[in-house]
């Protein structure tokens, strides 16, 4: 079964519907139980597939600037990650 690319969290969210049998959202604010219960979960269940597989939409390479101040333990250096980061998937050097 083909499934077509959701174009924001609202279609995402009736794609998931669908499967259950539920009636689509007009939108994430609607006053009802499925569209509170996608708005309290869909970012952290967003993220924790992002995170499980090198998906190549949801990827970026990043030149990171060191940190000024010396790190804790035995490394001389640290590189903060950007906010959006999810996961670090390769370090060279």
């Amino acid at each position: 079964m083909a499934f077509d690319r959701a174009r924001d969290e609202t279609g995402a969210a009736n794609g998931a519907l669908s499967h259950l049998g539920e009636g689509r959202l007009s939108s994430l604010n609607e006053n009802r139980p499925a569209a509170g219960y996608i708005r309290d979960h869909f970012g952290s269940v967003r993220d924790a597939l992002l995170r499980e597989y090198d998906w190549n939409f949801a990827s970026r390479w990043e030149t990171l600037a060191a940190d000024p101040t010396l790190p804790e333990g035995t490394f001389t250096k640290s590189y903060p990650l950007p906010a959006a980061c999810l996961r670090a998937l390769e370090i060279e050097g």
